[in-house]
């Protein structure tokens, strides 16, 4: 957009997001904090195990942001789960956020990695005894601090 007379500051005001049909995915922005107004959109649903797996996760591409993510783990009886991701830049996922023995369920936000330039994180769901009921990740939003802190 051309520049009014007079300005000298430019800010970025949003990242675009377009859905598989190329419609732009509607958000609410509050400051740096981008919201999905649909609410959490499953990135990962899956109970098997996985190593280092870069997971897309719907966030702008061509840029780096910190994506705003809900983790539901859930196993079954006598098991153990563990599931640790990393930034998307990362040769691999080393990052434990979340562990749940025997029958427990256990949810967490995270939002302290940061995706790549394709929009994904590395991640890993480790199993080490018996089997898990629930394991999705969730996006919920992001963070982009470009346009408040550049």
């Amino acid at each position: 957009f051309p520049e009014p007379a007079l300005y000298d500051r430019k800010r970025r005001i949003g990242s675009m997001v377009r859905d598989g049909a190329g419609v732009n995915r509607p958000f609410r922005q509050i400051n740096n904090k981008f919201l999905n107004t649909a609410g959490q959109i499953a990135v990962r649903n899956s109970t098997a195990a996985v190593t280092d797996a870069l997971i897309s996760l719907g966030t702008p591409l061509g840029i780096k942001v910190r994506p705003i993510l809900y983790s539901q783990l859930i196993v079954n009886g006598s098991s153990v789960a563990l599931n640790l991701m990393n930034d998307g830049d990362a040769v691999s996922a080393t990052n434990e956020y979340q562990r749940v023995n025997s029958s427990q369920i256990d949810g967490q936000m995270i939002d302290y990695c940061y995706t790549n330039l394709l929009g994904q994180i590395r991640f890993t769901t480790i199993i080490t005894a018996g089997t898990i009921n629930t394991n999705v990740l969730y996006l919920t939003g992001w963070y982009d601090d470009r346009g408040i802190n550049g």
